[in-house]
């Protein structure tokens, strides 16, 4: 029996029953089997799943299965799998491989985390059913039974002395002792979900949660544990994303389908079957949820606001960019961390380069990192003074304010000040309603038209970390730098920066522009008194 699909074939057989009723020999090998596998192939979950839980598994198995397997059957620790869609991720790791784990007394006290407590507790039940009225696992291993009382709805205990304890996302589990026994098994499964996943501070405090609260239960003396987490992609920047770039955890990802929707498991969907539910995905609009939910992908890159064919370079130093020079309008637009602590997230910074006469906008330089208020403000000054090198223009230095305004503005003149450099220094406040990650999307996904229309270029010393955003838009693992180069529309807009289309308008343009800066202002003052009514932009001339 060293093939899993004669396996299976074996057991649907009435000679298999007859076996296991009169054999104890029998009984002994699928003992075996379940305990270390098929001798020289091994994947002792893979024979649990065939021989014990076969009503769940009657599928054949695919080679995403067999990664799965290996990675729940490895030696690591701590391990994440990206598995797509109606896999079977949830009753291979609950099932099969706890199961497998209890039965066998390789896991004494088990914690189970899904998304809320009533879907752990479930999945929980579930497993204690199996184990309570499986048949097989009476012949193979004896009555699973529960010691008096311990059988309730939540927590439960079985009759050999492993105890599951069944939790939901950000409950508690410090503290979680059994008898003499720490916990040395825990399994989160689908542990967050869309709406959650859109939010940074969420997705914070769900990372913080599991690294503080969940991963210090076990006991840190001991290597008899192990920390698991399976589910599907739902961001960029998901938990499961946080965890496979920790180098202690074994991660695999895996698709239903490759890059030209072949299928990777045909017994469940066929090629044409992954075809047609693109199809149906497209036709609303909504292929990026294929490419999570049976990718494992964040965006679709089929139809991305953002593709790479859309990056266009330019070089600094190439002669046809130096003879643009004097036409450029030079803005630093800053980003500062929405945190109390600076230095604790990351800020970006962004130049931006506009050439009205050629329709061109350059994203000149790129900085990201966390940084002190200080360094922020003196970022910005550099980025500035950079800008002017060669004859270049830049007078505006652009940060956004959103709850910083007297933390941001201040040390800006002052550091000014310090500094004897003159820079205007435009406001940037909250667009749309408070700044939402709605209106943020909005703002950012305004930039595609001008990138498809071939209007943006990128300097391709700097610009790599603002692609990488792009391109992951609207679930990309960070946002600031797109965030902030976004606001360049905005500001053209408010300033009556238009491109121009003929030599004619350019006149007229250039010598409207030129008696606008005679006074050192980019607009006059109604549109300020406009705008600040608006509570888009506040401007301020230092």
């Amino acid at each position: 029996m060293d093939d899993f699909e004669q396996i299976s074939s074996y057991i649907d057989s009435g000679k298999f029953k007859r076996e296991l009723d009169e054999s104890k020999m029998f009984r002994e090998t699928i003992f075996g089997l379940i305990y270390i596998g098929v001798p020289g192939k091994h994947q002792p979950t893979k024979c649990a799943a065939k021989i014990l839980f076969h009503e769940y598994f009657w599928r054949p198995f695919s080679r995403l299965h067999d990664q799965i397997f290996d990675i729940l059957d490895s030696d690591c620790q701590y391990f994440v799998i990206f598995a797509p869609r109606g896999i079977g991720k949830t009753t291979s790791s609950f099932i099969a491989y706890a199961g497998r784990k209890i039965l066998t007394r390789e896991m004494k006290h088990f914690i189970p985390i899904a998304d809320s407590n009533d879907n752990a507790v479930k999945r929980a039940n579930n497993l204690k059913s199996e184990l309570v009225n499986n048949e097989i696992i009476a012949k193979v291993f004896g009555p699973i039974k529960s010691t008096e009382g311990s059988f309730s709805s939540k927590e439960w205990t079985t009759e050999t002395g492993t105890h599951v304890y069944p939790r939901g996302r950000s409950q508690n589990t410090r503290g979680s002792i059994f008898k003499k026994f720490r916990v040395d098994g825990i399994l989160g499964d689908d542990i967050e979900d869309d709406e959650m996943v859109r939010s940074e501070v969420r997705r914070d405090d769900l990372h913080e949660w599991w690294l503080g609260h969940v991963s210090n239960t076990i006991d840190r003396g001991s290597k008899d544990w192990r920390i698991g987490l399976i589910g599907t992609m739902l961001h960029e920047d998901c938990l499961l994303m946080r965890m496979k770039e920790d180098p202690a955890y074994e991660s695999v990802v895996l698709s239903i389908c490759s890059d030209q929707y072949v299928s990777n498991w045909p017994e469940f969907m066929t090629t044409q079957d992954v075809k047609d539910l693109v199809v149906r995905f497209k036709i609303h609009g909504k292929l990026d949820v294929f490419y999570r939910e049976y990718m494992n992908i964040a965006a679709a890159t089929e139809d991305a606001s953002f593709k790479q064919s859309y990056f266009q370079e330019y070089h600094e130093g190439s002669q046809e960019f130096q003879d643009e020079i004097p036409e450029i309008e030079n803005i630093v637009i800053g980003d500062p961390a929405k945190t109390a602590k600076m230095q604790s997230a990351d800020s970006a910074i962004v130049t931006i380069g506009i050439n009205l006469k050629r329709r061109k906008l350059y994203v000149r330089d790129v900085v990201k990192g966390k940084m002190y208020p200080d360094q922020f403000v003196n970022t910005m000054i550099d980025m500035g003074l950079k800008a002017r090198l060669g004859g270049g223009f830049c007078r505006i230095l652009a940060p956004e304010v959103v709850s910083l305004n007297e933390w941001i503005v201040k040390p800006l003149k002052d550091a000014m000040s310090q500094r004897g450099v003159v820079f205007q220094i435009l406001e940037l406040k909250a667009q749309g309603a408070s700044g939402r990650v709605e209106a943020k999307d909005a703002r950012i996904g305004a930039m595609s038209a001008y990138y498809r229309t071939g209007w943006f270029y990128h300097n391709p010393t700097c610009c790599a970390p603002l692609e990488q955003q792009l391109l992951s838009f609207p679930r990309s693992k960070m946002r600031d730098l797109m965030d902030a180069e976004s606001n360049i529309l905005y500001i053209m807009e408010c300033g009556k920066m238009m491109f121009d289309t003929d030599e004619t308008q350019l006149k007229e343009v250039n010598k409207e522009q030129e008696s606008e800066f005679d006074d050192n202002t980019m607009w006059d003052d109604e549109d300020v008194r406009q705008l600040q009514e608006f509570g888009q932009i506040g401007w301020e001339t230092v």
